[in-house]
Formats: C-alpha cells, structure tokens, sequence
C-alpha cells in the first residue's frame, strides 16, 4: 500500500513537471508571428507601407465582427437555456450569425484582393501559392497556414538576420 502511494506520487510528480516544460515548437501564445512581407519576395517601401495601413484597417473591421459575435453567441446561448426556448428567436439569431460570418468572410476576401492589387505579377505568384490561414487552413496535422509554423524568410526581408 504504502509502496504504490509513493509510485502513484511519483508519477504525479513526473506529469506535473511535463507539462510545466515549454515544447519544443514553443508556446502558442508566444511564437512570433510571421509577417505577410517578409514572405513575398523584393517589397517596396511604399507597398510595406500600405500593406501595413491596410492591415491595420482590417484589423479593426475584423474585431468589430468577431465582437458582435461574440455577442450573438451568447444571445443564442440565453435563448438555448431558458426555461422554454423560443424556436423562432433562436433561428433568428443564427440567421444573424450567418450573415455576420458571411460579412466577416467578404471582408476578408476584399483585403487580401486589395493586397494583392499592390503586388507585381512576380510577388501575385509568391502570395497566391501560400496555404490559407485561418483556424482551419491547410493541413490539419501540422497546423500548415494557421499562421505559428515556422517559415523560412525571403532572402530580402527586413526582419531576416542573415
């Protein structure tokens, strides 16, 4: 008995120090994030320039969506748990939320056109064989295009330290 307490004590111990170690990949969370112009070959300053102002606009449309669908989410969540749901208004929220994800998708397609509106044909090449980001983007298995793998950055990039 007092044996298999200190083997079960043991293993607790070896699992708890586990999964305290960082991967080997590193942290979700705090993986630097790769930058659209350091993969598309010979960016001007003027292109790294609007594509910047065109992020950041973007930016801020997208939490704006993912805002009010948050608030959808949790309007269909009171609706699904009250003491008698409404049918009618809970199909009125997904419709809501829909057409927000349809918004959301529209305005992320209109953004990466304009970007790619900037580039020469030589850079549209670059840009249009990149895997699509996104929670679901590329493979599943190796989280290709979910923007925290590693890629290899242009010889050009401003950020590259060779």
């Amino acid at each position: 008995m007092k044996r298999t307490a200190i083997i079960a004590a043991m293993l607790i111990g070896s699992m708890l120090t586990a999964t305290a170690q960082p991967n080997e990949k590193g942290s979700r969370n705090h993986e630097p994030r790769m930058e659209r112009e350091c993969i598309l070959p010979n960016l001007t300053d003027e292109q790294n320039a609007k594509i910047e102002t065109m992020k950041i606009e973007h930016l801020k449309v997208r939490n704006q969506h993912q805002a009010e669908m948050a608030e959808l989410r949790a309007s269909k969540r009171k609706l699904m748990i009250a003491e008698k749901p409404d049918q009618k208004a809970i199909d009125a929220v997904l419709e809501k939320m829909g057409a927000k994800q349809t918004e959301m998708h529209k305005a992320a397609a209109a953004h990466k056109l304009a970007i790619r509106n900037l580039l020469t044909d030589e850079q549209k090449v670059v840009f249009d064989s990149r895997p699509p980001k996104g929670k679901h983007g590329g493979r599943h298995g190796n989280h290709e295009g979910c923007g925290h793998r590693k890629m290899e950055m242009h010889p050009n990039c401003p950020r590259n330290n060779n």
